[in-house]
């Protein structure tokens, strides 16, 4: 099935290359099921190689001290809050920062700036190492939501929130991998 190209939408200054986010055109063009699947991909790429440098760095410099694996069963629940839970009340809440911050007169690029440091931050308090892909990742994720909310805004939530779940996938299965692979280790 053909995609349709959709112009920039005719705005003012909202619909100009001056406020739009940068590669954003490009995007324009991509169904909604390819740019999920491209922006989870994006974002795995640029957390991964976060994660691996500020672990560089740890493993360098002696920042962090090194914290005690828990090996819990993996379960329902666990899938549940990674696949489910996780991805839409954080998403929900990113996107209330970000309408806010839009609100206080922030562009949409610092919006997202601001909601990724703070999601990072968040995340980096359950362990600091979990920074660096946190940042990137929630960056990833306020595009596109501000991209699909001028495009079709019925989808940007899920267009931020799809991402979201297929990231936290990869780590669930690690875990589930690593605990039954692995016992008792």
């Amino acid at each position: 099935m053909a995609h349709e190209i959709e112009a920039l939408p005719e705005v003012g200054m909202r619909g100009s290359a001056a406020y739009a986010l940068p590669w954003e055109y490009k995007f324009r063009q991509t169904g909604f099921k390819r740019f999920c699947l491209l922006a989870a991909a994006i974002a795995f790429t640029g957390s991964t190689a976060l994660f691996g440098l500020f672990m560089w760095a740890n493993h360098v410099f002696d920042i962090f001290p090194a914290s005690p694996a828990r090996y819990e069963q993996p379960g329902v629940i666990m899938i549940f809050g990674n696949l489910v839970f996780a991805p839409v009340i954080e998403t929900g809440l990113m996107i209330a920062l970000l309408k806010l911050s839009v609100r206080a007169g922030l562009s949409r690029l610092a919006s997202i700036v601001l909601s990724a440091v703070l999601w990072a931050f968040l995340h980096g308090t359950l362990a600091p190492l979990r920074f660096g892909g946190t940042i990137w990742s929630f960056f990833v994720f306020g595009y596109c939501y501000f991209l699909w909310s001028d495009r079709q805004p019925n989808k940007a939530f899920a267009a931020a929130c799809l991402p979201h779940t297929c990231l936290n996938l990869l780590p669930t299965i690690a875990i589930f991998g690593g605990y039954y692979a692995f016992p008792g280790k």
